[in-house]
């Protein structure tokens, strides 16, 4: 890290910093204390503050687990934040998240994501990349989720950003440029869905043919809903079609 971590236990020059310290180990809890605290309990205030809102956005929100980590794991790709990968890639596989949908996240595929997973990418991609939310993308989550969630879903979006941030800027747990291969790959990657613009191809063929990979699975789950739309539909005509005497 680019200054000293504190020590361990940390030492502390009163009883609230005492108190600080103490609720951040019942937090990580039965886990030591991670290398981010001990960068962050240089400022005791602010990692007491740090320590809240993020026990709230992990824990006590209504999004399920996997919603919360692909959040949390696009984030960290975008950012090039591996020590926040190293940490949440296997809460994400745990979550069930398959090995395809984390090469997905990583840039290096188009599939194992559902379109409700979808729709959280395009969302954490444009939050990351652009700030500002092209409405096409807010109306395609906002169709997934209802409006707690989609605050939750943008309160995890935002703070692992600013979470990233803080990692890579101080080189918390030595992870900066651990994934130069892969980094240098995902500057140009295009986001996941076709709503997102995309920066430009640099090679038609290339592009090409990841863009066909990408709308075959995209198609595919469109038809695979249509199709169950189509079937009810046709149990309603029939349901209300007039019965002959």
């Amino acid at each position: 890290m680019r200054i000293p971590y504190v020590s361990d236990p940390p030492e502390t020059t009163s009883p609230e910093e005492d108190a600080v310290v103490a609720r951040i180990r019942a937090r990580r809890a039965p886990r030591p204390l991670l290398e981010l605290d001990l960068a962050l309990l240089h400022s005791p205030s602010v990692a007491d503050g740090w320590n809240a809102f993020l026990g709230s956005i992990r824990t006590r929100t209504t999004l399920d687990a996997a919603v919360r980590e692909i959040c949390v794991c696009r984030v960290a790709v975008l950012n090039h934040a591996w020590y926040e990968w190293a940490h949440h890639a296997p809460l994400a596989r745990a979550a069930g998240l398959s090995e395809e949908a984390m090469d997905t996240l990583k840039g290096k595929g188009w599939g194992g994501l559902t379109l409700e997973q979808i729709a959280v990418v395009d969302y954490a991609d444009a939050m990351t990349r652009h700030v500002a939310v092209p409405q096409p993308i807010f109306e395609k989550l906002k169709s997934f989720f209802t409006d707690q969630q989609v605050v939750e879903i943008t309160a995890t979006v935002a703070a692992y950003n600013c979470v990233s941030r803080f990692l890579v800027a101080l080189d918390v747990g030595e992870k900066n440029g651990t994934e130069e291969s892969l980094s240098s790959r995902i500057s140009n990657v295009p986001n996941i869905s076709s709503s997102t613009p995309s920066p430009p191809p640099t090679t038609i063929a290339a592009v090409s043919k990841e863009q066909v990979k990408r709308m075959e699975a995209y198609v595919a789950q469109v038809e695979e809903g249509l199709s169950g739309i189509k079937g009810m539909l046709a149990r309603l005509k029939d349901s209300d079609s007039p019965t002959s005497a």
